[in-house]
């Protein structure tokens, strides 16, 4: 606890250095300043459309929706703040929605990154595609999560990851505008070659394989690492 908590400090004194060696003549004039600010209140893009929904609750300061924050992410956070860069780099940074980025909201991005992002149920875990693609799935079944730390404590065989396609990341599978639904994700030995693939694929032709393929199950899949 006391490692965290003096961790928690020199991140948040990070972002106070960030913030005023930063705002001074990067805010410029007080023209410059209202400009700047009027960024910040533009509207809030996203990577999914609106109908698209997520399993979890995005992450304070996960930019591109992968579950993980990292000292990158908070540097454009606070770069959004100081009205240096659009909120619409990171629409996630701002948590209550107000069209701005407070200090607070910055702070909860430096605990997102030491704590980790709140997860109420399930796992993450990272997979690996087609040489050096990846991608992140969710699993809520117990048996499921148990079958996958069995295969990364090379347990058990290797298997091939698959599930039903969703639209959006899920807030999970950022940069790619799609996942797995998470009461769908299993194990199999063999799959048909329909679903095969590489998430760059299924990126490229989405609408092709959300509303014609409807599963993804890429044989190259390999287990890497538990996100959380």
């Amino acid at each position: 606890m006391f490692c965290r908590d003096v961790g928690i400090q020199a991140a948040v004194s990070l972002v106070a250095f960030l913030f005023f060696n930063l705002g001074g003549s990067a805010m410029g004039t007080g023209s410059d300043r209202c400009r700047n600010a009027g960024v910040l209140s533009g509207p809030v893009g996203t990577s999914s459309p609106p109908s698209c929904g997520a399993p979890i609750a995005a992450c304070t300061g996960d930019c591109n929706q992968n579950a993980e924050v990292t000292i990158e992410e908070i540097v454009t956070g606070v770069a959004i703040a100081l009205g240096l860069s659009p909120l619409t780099t990171c629409p996630n940074i701002d948590r209550d929605g107000g069209g701005e980025v407070t200090l607070d909201e910055i702070i909860a991005a430096v605990r997102s990154a030491l704590e980790s992002c709140p997860l109420d149920t399930g796992a993450i875990f990272e997979v690996r595609v087609c040489k050096d693609e990846r991608f992140r799935v969710l699993l809520v079944d117990p048996g499921a999560i148990a079958q996958a730390e069995r295969i990364l404590a090379s347990e058990e065989q290797r298997k091939i990851v698959m599930g039903e396609l969703r639209c959006g990341s899920g807030n999970f599978n950022g940069p790619w505008s799609w996942h797995l639904d998470p009461a769908t994700v299993a194990f199999a030995d063999i799959a048909i070659e329909l679903c095969d693939g590489c998430p760059s694929f299924v990126e490229a032709e989405r609408s092709y394989w959300l509303d014609i393929v409807g599963r993804y199950c890429p044989w190259s899949a390999e287990l890497l690492r538990r996100v959380r």
